[in-house]
């Protein structure tokens, strides 16, 4: 599987995050058609993999994905204009993974939180035919749900997953196959996209509050973060799994040059206020 690697990695923004705050927004594009802001899977093998996802700006998020039972090909007869909630692009809205004949799809998402929720999107498509290829998608962790779309002809349907959960380690597991309504003779079902969005809310281990009373910047960031506003004492650096990477004093100027490209949550910490929490990404 064939790893997308975005070109429009130089966002330039001067934004803080307050504490509760939606987290990254990962694309995946099921054909071998490039997008930007969309990992391309373009092996429907079993054991093909994207190790690290990115997410829709290009930073790498920990996420993983992995086919676990392959599908049968791709398909290059899905729409080039869709209306959809994911706004897709024609390259991603064209091409598709699809089975038949009984087959089952599966996909293991790895690298989520276990303590966060998420909301998945699926999208499939096939133009050119008249019969209805209902696929059902059934996304699986510490709970489960199922929804069904008719992919024929589909220019609008999209089966929207929320509050899912992943297991104990990190992990979602998503089914793909022909619905009980799927009229198509052999039973083709199709797949073009993916989107995963991680919900509101901060990783364990992080708690704190923001009255907006510092001004943290540049955001993104690529080595030297400001922090002014107010006197602190001390600041800690945690990642996406409320992991600390780094810890600091009471200076206006944080380094952050050692630690990986990613998504970041820093804490900040005053005996004379309360703690604030703003979330940063590193470039």
């Amino acid at each position: 599987m064939k790893k997308y690697f975005f070109k429009n990695w130089c966002v330039f923004a001067v934004l803080a995050f307050p504490c509760v705050v939606c987290g990254e927004t990962v694309n995946v594009n099921f054909g071998r058609l490039e997008a930007a802001g969309w990992n391309m899977a373009a092996s429907c093998a079993e054991g093909a993999k994207i190790d690290p996802l990115y997410d829709a700006d290009g930073v790498p998020t920990g996420m993983s994905f992995e086919i676990i039972s392959k599908f049968g090909n791709i398909n290059s007869s899905g729409p080039t204009a869709t209306t959809t909630i994911l706004d897709l692009p024609a390259e991603v809205s064209q091409e598709s993974f699809w089975g038949n004949n009984g087959s089952v799809g599966q996909i293991e998402i790895a690298g989520l939180d276990a303590e966060r929720k998420y909301t998945l999107y699926f999208y499939g498509g096939r133009m050119e035919c008249s019969d209805n290829r209902y696929t059902t998608f059934v996304v699986e962790g510490n709970n489960q749900k199922a929804d069904s779309i008719n992919t024929s002809r589909n220019l609008t349907d999209v089966s929207v997953f929320t509050d899912m959960e992943p297991t104990a380690d990190g992990k979602m597991t998503v089914w793909v196959r022909a619905s009980s309504n799927n009229d198509n003779g052999t039973k083709y079902y199709h797949l073009g996209a993916m989107r995963i969005v991680t919900q509101e809310g901060l990783p364990s281990g992080i708690s704190g509050k923001s009255e907006n009373r510092l001004r943290v910047y540049p955001n993104p960031v690529k080595d030297m973060l400001h922090i002014e506003g107010m006197p602190y004492d001390a600041v800690a650096v945690f990642d996406v799994t409320g992991r600390v990477v780094m810890t600091g004093g009471g200076s206006s100027v944080l380094d952050l040059s050692g630690i990986p490209c990613g998504y970041y949550w820093i804490r900040i910490s005053s005996e004379t206020a309360e703690t604030e929490i703003y979330k940063i990404v590193k470039r």
